[in-house]
């Protein structure tokens, strides 16, 4: 009876609804011309709340922090406020199944367009496409990103991108939630620049054995302020 009672708790299902910080730490590569492959590492910073709803269980989250960090540094990439509050609310099922003596966690984050309105065209070429909003407002098209590099100084670039961000994890024993994150419908281009010299468009591909997430439990009311890196 023991070892049944102990298989029981070990499966109970978790309890996820409340506030957590959950960091996207995300992989891709680039093919640059006589640089050869460039590995970029994104961490994105988000502040989900999860609920329970006639769905099952539903996230939300904001996104409260976005750093890029490339190897070989040849330049360092921010990303200006404009663009990090620009980055839209998302929405969507927590989805658990036992798996072992734990459970698992799926959560599709779903499509994410930036630079562009896809209701408007489809995937931009040029900065004339029909597309092509000031998506960050900040005065400039597409989406401002900042690329600083000696004797260049601080460059303006402007970019649109969607990508797809899936989550396939495991709650700990201590509570919080990890795995792997696949990200697709990755497509990604500079429309434009302050100096033409960086309207370059090198293949780029995601990394997804390099790719992971997790979650840990914030207080409730917690703030992006609170939870940013």
């Amino acid at each position: 009876m023991l070892l049944l009672a102990t298989l029981a708790e070990a499966i109970e299902r978790p309890d996820l609804t409340g506030s957590w910080r959950l960091v996207l730490d995300v992989a891709t590569q680039a093919d640059i011309p006589v640089l050869g492959t460039t590995r970029i590492r994104t961490v994105q910073v988000m502040l989900v709340d999860v609920a329970v709803s006639p769905a099952g269980l539903w996230a939300r989250h904001d996104t409260c922090s976005l750093e890029a960090e490339t190897q070989p540094s040849i330049a360092t990439t921010s990303f200006p406020a404009a663009f990090v509050d620009a980055i839209p609310s998302k929405e969507y099922l927590v989805e658990l199944t036992p798996s072992g003596s734990g459970w698992g966690v799926h959560m599709d984050l779903g499509s994410v367009a930036l630079g562009y309105d896809p209701e408007v065209g489809g995937f931009p070429s040029a900065l004339q496409a029909p597309g092509v909003i000031d998506w960050d407002h900040d005065g400039a098209p597409a989406a401002t990103i900042q690329i600083t590099v000696p004797l260049f100084g601080m460059v303006s670039v402007y970019r649109a991108q969607t990508s797809r961000a899936v989550l396939d994890g495991r709650v700990t024993p201590a509570g919080q939630v990890e795995g792997a994150v696949t990200v697709s419908e990755l497509q990604q281009r500079t429309l434009g620049a302050s100096s033409r010299l960086f309207i370059q468009n090198p293949e780029v591909r995601s990394d997804p054995a390099n790719s992971r997430f997790t979650m840990q439990r914030v207080p409730k009311g917690s703030t992006c302020l609170s939870v940013a890196r």
